[in-house]
C-alpha cells in the first residue's frame, strides 16, 4: 500500500516538479516565459546581441542541452547550429516550424506571402515567431508538454488582447510605404497589412550598385520616407540609399530577437512603437 501510495504521490506531483526548458533563440523563451512556474528555468542559447546566421555552440551549451528537460528550436535552417547536439542530447524537441497550425510563408521576395501547410519546408521564411498567432500554436504545444495548461488560458487571452491592441494602433500608418535593410519581419507585416515596398538586402551578400540606384528611383516615385534597418546591418548600405534624396527619410532599428526577459506581448508592442516611429507624421 505505501508504495502504491508512494507511486500515486509522485506521478501527481510530476507537474510540479522544477524543469529547465532550453531554447535556441530568445524569442522562443519570450513566447513560453508565462507558461512556467516560478521554480522552472529557461536556458537561452542565442544572446539577443548575436547574430543565428554566425554562431556555435559552446561547452556550456551541450551541458545545458544535455540537462533540460525540454528543448525548443525553431527549425528551417534558422538553428541549424543547435541541430546535432540536440538530437544527441536525447531530449524532447519541439520544433516551432513543425507545431500544428504554425503559418509559414515563403522566403522568396518574388512570392512573399505565399502559405505554405507544412508540405515542404524549401525557401520558407524562418521568422516565425513574428506572427502572434504561431506563438499561440507554440503555447498550446508547450504547455501540453511541460503541464502547465492552468496557465495557458491566461497567456493566451493576453496574446488575443495584444493583437488587437496591435491591430487597432497600426491602422493609421499601414498604407504608408517603407523598406527594410533585411526582409526578416513580413510576418509581422503580413499579419497587420503594412506596406514594405523592398528589401535592401535579401541575402548575406547584401545589395550592389544597382539595386541601390533602383531603390532609390523606387523612394522618390513612391514618396517613402522610412527605411528600417537591422541591428547587424551594413550602416554603408543605407546610407549610400538615402544620400542625395530630395525627401527626409527616417531611419529605425528593427530587432527580430527581441530580448530574453520580455515575454511576446512586450515584445510585439515594443516592434508596434518602432514601426509608428518611423512611419507617423
Amino acid at each position: 500500500m505505501k508504495v502504491i501510495l508512494f507511486l500515486f504521490l509522485a506521478t501527481a506531483s510530476f507537474g510540479l516538479l522544477a524543469k529547465t526548458v532550453v531554447v535556441t533563440i530568445p524569442p522562443l523563451a519570450s513566447a513560453i516565459k508565462p507558461l512556467l512556474n516560478k521554480s522552472d528555468k529557461v536556458v537561452v542559447l542565442l544572446s539577443e546581441n548575436q547574430s543565428a546566421h554566425h554562431f556555435s555552440l559552446k561547452p556550456s551549451h551541450l551541458y545545458s542541452l544535455a540537462k533540460a528537460d525540454l528543448i525548443i528550436s525553431v527549425g528551417l535552417g534558422l538553428d541549424d547550429w543547435a541541430g546535432k547536439a540536440i538530437e544527441r542530447s536525447g531530449v524532447k524537441h519541439i520544433s516551432l516550424s513543425e507545431v500544428d497550425g504554425v503559418k509559414l510563408l515563403d522566403a522568396n521576395a518574388k512570392k512573399q506571402g505565399h502559405e505554405h501547410h507544412h508540405e515542404h519546408h524549401k525557401n520558407v521564411d524562418p521568422h516565425l515567431w513574428l506572427d502572434i498567432d504561431n506563438i499561440k500554436q507554440l503555447a498550446v504545444k508547450v504547455s501540453s508538454e511541460i503541464k502547465t495548461k492552468h496557465k495557458l488560458v491566461s497567456w493566451l487571452e493576453q496574446l488575443d488582447t495584444a493583437n488587437k491592441d496591435i491591430n487597432n494602433r497600426l491602422q493609421k500608418i499601414k498604407n504608408k510605404p517603407f523598406l527594410v535593410q533585411h526582409a526578416g519581419f513580413q510576418y509581422f507585416e503580413k499579419k497587420y497589412n503594412l506596406t514594405n515596398l523592398g528589401a535592401v538586402q535579401t541575402n548575406d551578400a547584401g545589395a550592389g550598385l544597382k539595386k541601390i540606384l533602383a531603390l532609390r528611383k523606387k523612394m522618390e516615385k513612391e514618396g517613402i520616407r522610412c527605411i528600417f534597418t537591422s541591428p547587424h546591418g551594413s550602416t554603408k548600405q543605407v546610407a549610400a540609399l538615402v544620400s542625395g534624396l530630395k525627401q527626409s527619410v527616417k531611419i529605425v532599428t528593427l530587432n527580430a530577437m527581441g530580448a530574453p526577459n520580455l515575454n511576446t506581448v512586450q515584445v510585439m508592442q515594443d516592434l508596434t512603437q518602432r514601426y509608428l516611429q518611423c512611419l507617423s507624421d
